[in-house]
């Protein structure tokens, strides 16, 4: 197995110990480590991808196990925000329906390009939609972390929030662009039907 392929299976190996460190409350700055590893595993997502293309290691296992370790991470780090509960149960609602929507549309083209013979890669609004995800669900955990340890409050938390917020607005904004530009610059694959 090639490196790239390792750490993508790293950022998969992640996911849990993620999780049970943001989680228990009872481990010592848990929330800060976890979000630590989530950055960490983040940067995994662009590291492999590159060292692929730079060593021509670009491999169909590769090409499997990507979109899955980017999907659990942003699974992950949703589900653990939600824990926290700083904004209100029905905007995560909208948001997880938009993510999975997204997701699931995505997928089911590729499937069909796949029956075709036809590979519908990562394109970059995907990858400016994974990032200005990966980087509004570190600061929503960063936000939980400042809650229990009790940093500070006030004024400074509030403008923390609503710059974290304005990020995730522009996520969920790629969210829908990149679900429309999949389908646009693949709508060749549903033709004949």
């Amino acid at each position: 197995m090639n490196l790239p392929n390792k750490i993508t299976i790293s950022r998969i190996a992640f996911v849990p110990i993620i999780m049970m460190f943001y989680l228990v409350t009872e481990i010592p700055y848990g929330k800060l480590i976890a979000t630590i590893l989530f950055i960490i595993a983040s940067i995994t997502d662009f590291l492999d991808g590159y060292l692929a293309r730079k060593n021509n290691e670009v491999t169909n296992t590769g090409k499997f196990l990507d979109p899955i370790a980017d999907k659990l991470l942003v699974m992950a780090g949703i589900l653990v925000i939600i824990s926290d509960l700083i904004l209100p149960l029905y905007v995560y609602i909208i948001v997880c329906a938009l993510i999975f929507a997204r997701d699931y549309i995505v997928n089911s083209l590729r499937q069909v390009a796949s029956t075709k013979g036809v590979v519908i890669a990562a394109d970059k609004s995907g990858k400016i939609k994974t990032l200005l995800l990966d980087i509004a669900l570190v600061g929503m955990m960063l936000l939980g972390c400042i809650q229990q340890e009790n940093w500070f409050g006030g004024v400074a938390f509030d403008v923390l929030c609503y710059i974290v917020y304005a990020v995730g607005l522009l996520a969920l904004f790629m969210v829908v662009y990149s679900t429309i530009d999949y389908f646009y610059k693949n709508k060749n694959v549903l033709k004949g039907d």
